[in-house]
């Protein structure tokens, strides 16, 4: 019983972080029109917070990889895995928490290097421990290419991380 009301009360967590997100993300539309289309398409169309992160990821590391399929895998991982979505949510908080430059929930699905290479680490980690190992190296090595941060897919990281500017960091 106390684990289901857990449950219940992390997706209403989770919705209140989406709708924050989505709140930042109209504010700024309205306030910076040149962002707009950007904007529109990186969260306002996105129909969750996974969505937009995978799909904001997936156009920073297509390559011989498309986008779509990126962020069609990314995202079904991500959908599929309850410790990715509770730990994604954990790491925006500290973020907010523990970095003075920022005060928005939406600036690192958008912006912030240190924040995609440890989200597309979680992702990594979970194909790893999956048997696919073939497509997390891919991410690993396209995020040390992109961000500049190299995590082995193997290593476990928990929830609540913050990697600060994130240029040369190697974990693994």
């Amino acid at each position: 019983m106390a684990s289901s009301h857990i449950r219940t009360i992390e997706a209403h967590v989770s919705d209140i972080m989406w709708v924050r997100v989505r709140q930042e993300a109209e504010t700024v539309v309205r306030s910076e029109p040149a962002l707009a289309s950007f904007i529109y398409a990186s969260i306002i169309a996105q129909p969750s917070l996974e969505s937009a992160l995978t799909y904001r990821l997936a156009s920073r590391l297509a390559g011989a990889v498309s986008a779509e399929l990126l962020h069609q895998f990314m995202g079904e991982t991500a959908f599929g895995d309850p410790h990715i979505r509770r730990a994604m949510r954990l790491d925006i908080l500290a973020l907010l928490d523990r970095d003075p430059a920022s005060s928005s929930a939406m600036e690192p699905i958008l912006y912030f290097k240190g924040f995609h290479a440890l989200q597309t680490h979680r992702v990594a980690h979970s194909l790893w421990k999956s048997g696919r190992k073939d497509l997390a190296y891919y991410l690993q090595d396209k995020a040390s290419e992109v961000f500049q941060v190299d995590i082995h897919p193997a290593v476990p990281i928990g929830g609540g991380m913050f990697i600060d500017h994130a240029t040369g960091i190697v974990i693994g």
